[in-house]
């Protein structure tokens, strides 16, 4: 079979990183990576440096046209998704891939609107929920034997200020990855939001930047989060500025604890289960889930994998099989998207 030609819509911050992907991906076969555009045109010079194989335009109708992709991957700020989503259906493409959050959650209803009619197109959207496709998740979900039925999931998930897009806010951004990442952990399981979300501007006006929230399942697996676009915590000794994204799984056996920050999929580790009995997710803060912080375990031994390289590969098979599932259907995430609606319209 013939590998899929896939084109790209989008050369910022993300979209370099799949550019590199993408290429990666080409040479192990996976996939044809033909073009790239962008509405920059100083951006032309940087693709023809990085990217000399792959065409360049301006114009992503254009590129569609002349390059005839099987798949596109849609990179650009959330605002724009729905408007260049719906130029690649009109133009005939059956396989979109669309960065998260597929939209702002405040256009929630727009992107119930684009799914219908993608679907009524047989058109296939898969969006970038990159949580879902790291290793350590995937091997807690598989060792159902060490860890036992996933009964809590604690996540807190705190970074520098998103300033790529204004229509994009800290639950946009942060809030569809853990929480689409707890859906999946859990197979995908029907849950809505509980008690009274934290949703709210604490470093800048005009953009909300902090959420707290809980949710159950109707089984009563219980999730809490915290949230923020906070200052840099500063910068270690390679310049690299501090983050925290890390996951604490109460199993019916034992806990663990991932680590999204680390390379190539994720740390696991196996911690004391007293550690998730000092916190009571109905009245938990923020103090008190900063001190599991530095709380270490028994790390356990997993294949490291790059997340966006499986992601991307993952996409390139979904555009050559139209009978597979989709990890991270656009459906899985308007469930997801609908259920978390109640945090922006209680405020």
């Amino acid at each position: 079979m013939q590998a899929p030609n896939i084109a790209l819509i989008g050369l910022g911050q993300m979209g370099q990183k799949e550019a590199l992907a993408l290429e990666d991906l080409e040479k192990r076969g996976c996939l044809r990576f033909s073009s790239i555009s962008d509405t920059n045109p100083k951006l032309a010079n940087y693709a023809k440096s990085k990217h000399p194989n792959r065409r360049f335009y301006t114009d992503y109708k254009e590129m569609i046209s002349r390059e005839n992709p099987d798949g596109v991957l849609i990179a650009v700020p959330a605002g724009y998704h729905e408007d260049i989503a719906r130029g690649c259906i009109d133009y005939g493409r059956k396989a979109l891939f669309i960065e998260k959050p597929l939209v702002p959650l405040k256009r929630l209803q727009s992107g119930i609107k684009l799914v219908e009619d993608a679907k009524s197109h047989g058109v296939r959207i898969m969006t970038g929920d990159i949580t879902c496709f790291y290793s350590a998740v995937n091997f807690l979900i598989g060792s159902k034997d060490v860890f036992g039925d996933i009964q809590r999931v604690i996540t807190f998930w705190l970074g520098y200020y998103n300033w790529r897009d204004p229509n994009v806010d800290v639950v946009d951004d942060y809030g569809t990855h853990v929480y689409r990442n707890f859906k999946y952990m859990l197979g995908e399981p029907e849950a809505k939001i509980i008690g009274s979300p934290i949703y709210t501007s604490l470093m800048r006006a005009g953009q909300k930047d902090f959420c707290s929230f809980q949710a159950a399942t109707l089984d009563d697996k219980r999730f809490f989060t915290i949230l923020g676009w906070l200052p840099d915590f500063g910068q270690d000794k390679n310049n690299k500025r501090y983050q925290m994204r890390v996951s604490y799984i109460q199993g019916s056996k034992t806990v663990g604890k991932i680590d999204f920050d680390k390379p190539n999929g994720g740390s696991l580790e196996i911690i004391s289960r007293d550690v998730m009995d000092r916190i009571r997710v109905a009245d938990s803060d923020a103090r008190q889930l900063l001190e599991l912080q530095g709380v270490g375990g028994i790390p356990l031994c997993i294949e490291p994998k790059d997340p966006l390289r499986e992601e991307l590969k993952h996409f390139a098979e979904v555009v050559s099989n139209d009978k597979m599932e989709i990890r991270t259907s656009a459906e899985r995430e308007l469930e997801a998207l609908k259920e978390m609606w109640p945090i922006i319209s209680q405020q």
